[in-house]
């Protein structure tokens, strides 16, 4: 898995023989689901619901669904609401005991076969390296036995003046440690991103199948970081499939690293309708033609040539003062 995932551990010892039974599709189906979840055991979900888990491992819901069924009936996977809950992964990712961890190497060593190089009792030879650490950890166990029969006896602390408090067991019931905000928005994040890729395979024809890498991630946690709710960002990707619909050439635009603070903050307030096509199909995208001169003859049935004879011979020079009085006035000259 990527490095973009937590490190989860899984079971050596799942409980019942419905693991080994299941397919290694399923059992690696699980392993993947591990890393999505959170430290609570749960996997947020999209708004495409169950369908939003195939963003997340870059796999056809298609051929993740029998196997994720198959999981859910065996109990290893619990749809909540808008979670899927992983009921064993408290007891997985819980740090085995000095007990227990001596207990299950005694238990392996019972379990191994006679051979040559053992005592018919089945015990190691002494020289071999099995027989030391057994005895390294039949000391080690000596001395918590002694350290638990010194705290039942009364005696005298060598230092009166520090209170000795008896440690608290560990509660077997203690609820995981909340995860913090950062996490929380890369779950998040994660969610969008996955929803972001789906609709993006729906509207462009052969979009390739996107990797939740930290780059294409930072534009998604920086609309998070900066209080943009994830229902702001899953409008944003309407609109995109509007635009994209309307105009496939902005389809190079619909990629993860565009979704910035900025950009996301200019579409907020368009809704799906205001998203139209720059150019209409089949129609020239040029300006309208102005006006053509006329052809004919104006009014009256005189040409144009005959029309400005016509003026010549009727000016006057009244007429002519009057019109030299205006353009002065109208350029601020003196008139003369």
């Amino acid at each position: 898995m990527g490095s973009w995932l937590p490190w989860r551990k899984l079971a050596s010892n799942p409980p019942g023989l419905d693991w080994p039974a299941m397919p290694w599709q399923a059992r690696g189906l699980y392993a993947l689901l591990l890393g999505l979840a959170n430290d609570a055991g749960r996997i947020p979900l999209g708004r495409l619901g169950l369908p939003s888990l195939a963003g997340g491992i870059n796999a056809p819901w298609s051929e993740v669904r029998p196997h994720f069924d198959a999981l859910v009936s065996a109990g290893w996977l619990e749809v909540e609401g808008s979670d899927v809950y992983l009921p064993h992964f408290a007891d997985s990712q819980r740090a085995a005991t000095t007990a227990e961890r001596v207990a299950e190497f005694r238990k392996r060593m019972r379990n191994d076969s006679v051979t040559d190089e053992k005592r018919p009792s089945n015990e190691p030879l002494p020289d071999c390296n099995e027989s030391v650490t057994n005895r390294e950890l039949d000391k080690k166990e000596i001395r918590l036995d002694q350290n638990r029969k010194d705290s039942l006896v009364d005696s005298v602390p060598s230092q009166p003046e520090l209170k000795l408090e008896p440690q608290q067991a560990a509660d077997a019931n203690q609820k995981p440690k909340e995860s913090s905000k950062a996490q929380i928005q890369a779950q998040v994040a994660l969610g969008l991103f996955a929803e972001l890729v789906a609709a993006r395979m729906s509207v462009i024809a052969g979009s390739e199948q996107l990797q939740p890498r930290p780059a294409a991630l930072a534009g998604l946690k920086a609309c998070l970081g900066q209080g943009y709710t994830p229902e702001q960002i899953r409008h944003v990707i309407k609109l995109k499939v509007a635009e994209v619909r309307a105009d496939p050439g902005q389809a190079k635009w619909f990629v993860p690293t565009w979704f910035r603070p900025a950009n996301v903050e200019r579409y907020l307030a368009l809704r799906e309708a205001d998203v139209k096509p720059r150019y209409q199909p089949g129609v020239p995208n040029r300006p309208p033609e102005p006006p053509k001169s006329p052809t004919g003859n104006p009014p009256g049935g005189l040409n144009f040539k005959e029309l400005r004879a016509k003026v010549e011979t009727d000016r006057t020079p009244e007429g002519d003062a009057k019109i030299k009085a205006e353009l002065d006035r109208i350029l601020g000259r003196t008139p003369t």
